[in-house]
């Protein structure tokens, strides 16, 4: 079941510019500012109870724990992907740590089987033997700003169905420990343990990320012993669109099978833009190849380090996100045109993808 709150922006921007209205009227139940009021409260409401059946929390117990012994599970959040029972979630908290639990809005537990690991994402596909189950619609984080309202459903230190509202405070946040993507969603929603894994919908009722709980390094806060803390009024999400063209292959076949072109790639800095506007003709900013893997996709097209990637098949690349963005929508064995900057110049090369390695990913694990 899917609602979508087609109204819920004009209406927050409706409230945001009356609020002298409102406060003029907040002895009255009939003002205009306490009709805007209830009306986001009704589509809050309508919202919350059609999608929150579809979030679920996630119990795992270590396989170490014997009967009647206390153990220290570990609780994540998760949603459903497809009626058939299948659950994304993260991770790192049942990525074969022990017996997985997957429990619903109405309190009835199930055993889960881990059907996929995506490391890359710190994204896992689990199931449950059951049918008819209520779905939400993926969407797409890609026309995301900051400014932005988002809501979340989670289910911190296990408090069931937990509604929260905020707001997208960034885009592209790199630099964190969860999976190894960068390019996180940042978000002023509260994140606490047991909300990792939970979906992130825009105003129209879609997921369009994946709350991921982000630990920060930092010498200043936090554990004298560690240097790491939570951070406050801050998390971070995976967008939808670096998984949901892989569930059906996690499905299938237990694995993802993501394009690679065997490059390792970063933001230019002020002076490498410099350099490269001096070799060519461009308006874009693009991306640096740091490394090129050995007899990959990348090295047998002619690809360097030190090129200067600024489209591919004519999409251009402002950003390394904007290549994440469009390997995650790019099938295995697709012929890609690259135009990069070197030396000498602007130059196009051709080469086709091919399916990531496993010794990428073992690399990361």
């Amino acid at each position: 079941m899917i609602y979508k709150i087609t109204l819920l922006s004009v209406i927050l921007g409706l409230v945001f510019s009356n609020s002298e209205l409102i406060c003029r009227d907040n002895d009255s139940n009939s003002g205009q500012g306490f009709l805007y009021l209830k009306s986001i409260e009704a589509e809050l409401q309508n919202w919350y109870q059609t999608c929150s059946p579809s979030v679920v929390r996630i119990v795992t117990t270590p396989f170490s724990a014997k009967p009647n012994k206390k153990s220290c599970p570990l609780i994540a959040s998760g949603f459903f992907v497809s009626k058939d029972g299948y659950i994304i979630t993260s991770a790192d908290t049942c990525c074969g740590r022990g017996f997985i639990t997957v429990i619903t809005k109405d309190n009835w537990e199930y055993p889960a089987e881990l059907i996929a690991i995506d490391k890359v994402y710190n994204i896992a596909l689990v199931k449950i033997d059951k049918s008819e189950l209520p779905t939400l619609k993926l969407g797409s984080a890609l026309n995301c700003t900051p400014g932005s309202v988002v809501m979340s459903i989670t289910n911190p230190y296990g408090l069931a169905s937990t509604f929260s509202v905020g707001f997208i405070n960034g885009l592209n946040r790199c630099g964190f420990g969860a999976g190894y993507y960068n390019g996180f969603i940042q978000t002023s929603l509260p994140i606490n343990p047991g909300d990792s894994g939970s979906p992130l919908f825009n105003c129209q009722g879609e997921v369009i990320g994946i709350m991921t709980a982000v630990l920060v390094n930092d010498s200043n806060a936090g554990s004298s012993a560690t240097g790491i803390f939570q951070p406050q009024n801050i998390s971070f999400a995976v967008p939808i669109d670096m998984i949901k063209n892989q569930i059906s292959n996690m499905i299938n076949s237990g694995q993802p099978k993501r394009s690679w072109l065997g490059i390792e790639v970063k933001n230019p800095s002020q002076d490498e833009m410099r350099y490269y506007k001096t070799r060519a003709d461009f308006s874009g900013r693009g991306i640096v190849i740091s490394k090129v893997f050995p007899d990959s996709p990348a090295y047998l097209g002619g690809l360097k380090e030190g090129d200067m990637i600024i489209s591919v098949n004519d999409q251009v690349i402002d950003d390394v996100s904007d290549l994440l963005f469009f390997m995650a929508a790019i099938d295995i064995d697709k012929k890609l045109k690259i135009n990069i900057i070197r030396e000498i110049g602007q130059l196009e090369v051709f080469l086709k993808t091919r399916k990531m390695p496993d010794f990428i990913l073992n690399e990361k694990s």
